[in-house]
């Protein structure tokens, strides 16, 4: 994974200086599962992961972690998508959401990029920053899994010790 080579590379000097900043760009698709994208989605699940676990390790050292998770943008994703060579037909519902959502471009790149770099220095950024549209879609899939949680909370009480 090219992200966790560069991480490797530049944390030695990020801890002699005792400062840094790592800068994670993930996707809305490392928050909610997105049908048809398993494998894109696996990835950005992977970056939300390794970039928590990293700013818990690197605070006591000043480093920050920030992971950028972008909505969709006109970025050419759908452009380099290769369709399946036998696609399965009970996949059919869900793969036609796909060419609508590469065609759906409602964020603005250069405020985005002036998001970031406005995070960029400072020592109290936070750990995600989402940028772009679809952050009222995601904050409702929070809010459903807090509520399945509750529900199935008296189930978890019996599996602790006692």
């Amino acid at each position: 994974m090219g992200l966790a080579s560069v991480i490797k590379a530049v944390l030695p000097q990020m801890r002699r200086a005792r400062h840094g900043h790592i800068i994670n760009f993930s996707s809305g698709g490392g928050l909610i599962g997105v049908p048809r994208l398993d494998a894109y989605v696996a990835s950005k699940f992977a970056v939300e992961g390794l970039s928590e676990a990293l700013s818990r390790d690197l605070a006591h050292l000043g480093v920050h972690v920030t992971i950028v998770e972008p909505g969709v943008f006109q970025t050419g994703l759908g452009g380099s998508a290769v369709g399946a060579a036998n696609p399965i037909a009970d996949y059919d519902a869900a793969s036609a959401l796909l060419p609508d959502l590469y065609d759906w471009t409602p964020g603005n790149l250069d405020a985005a990029a002036a998001a970031i770099e406005a995070i960029a220095d400072k020592p109290d950024a936070p750990l995600r920053l989402y940028v772009g549209h679809g952050l009222d879609d995601v904050q409702r899939h929070y809010r459903q899994r807090m509520d399945a949680w509750d529900q199935t909370a008296p189930i978890t009480a019996t599996t602790l010790s006692g």
